[in-house]
């Protein structure tokens, strides 16, 4: 009885008061944090309106080798301590693609986003939702698509403090 104590001590998910708090301080998470390099391979920021709906901005790093980043938003719910929401395709066509973290021209945005949708195009309008799993001294997220577990292993995440210097990048190789 004391395994199944500790082993539940040692896991837990967090609840919707636990992330609103860190919401409203203005804290960021941060995916893969590599605090060497001060990079994520993921931000995601959250902005809280006053009628109580969350829009997510999340900054992701989609080509590692030529530092190439997405930046999306898109509305969200939380769930029973998950962060839930549905991508649109209007929510793809409001991109924006960045190269070493400078945004690309209208146009060349415009063709990137074209080439991007395809393989999007299979998550429009279905439910994502993501958990925050503490076990041990790692918060991981996990995701499901419609309901359904995604098949990927977790991510360590970490909340940050949204100046504390992180960068959507490649942290450097040895």
């Amino acid at each position: 009885m004391i395994f199944f104590a500790t082993l539940a001590a040692a896991s837990a998910y967090l609840g919707d008061a636990e992330i609103l708090a860190n919401i409203q301080a203005g804290r960021v998470v941060c995916s893969n944090p590599d605090d060497a390099s001060r990079t994520c391979s993921t931000i995601s920021r959250y902005e809280m309106h006053p009628d109580g709906s969350l829009l997510e901005t999340s900054e992701l790093l989609i080509a590692p080798a030529q530092n190439v980043t997405l930046t999306v938003k898109a509305k969200i719910t939380l769930k029973r301590g998950a962060i839930c929401g549905s991508m649109l395709k209007s929510d793809l066509d409001e991109a924006k693609v960045k190269v070493a973290g400078q945004p690309i021209p209208d146009e060349s945005n415009k063709q990137a986003l074209a080439k991007l949708e395809a393989g999007f195009a299979g998550l429009f309008g279905k439910e994502a939702c993501e958990v925050l799993k503490v076990e041990g001294d790692q918060l991981l997220k996990i995701g499901s698509l419609d309901g359904v577990e995604v098949p990927l292993p977790p991510k360590r995440v970490r909340w940050i403090s949204a100046n504390s210097g992180f960068k959507v990048a490649s942290p450097p190789q040895s």
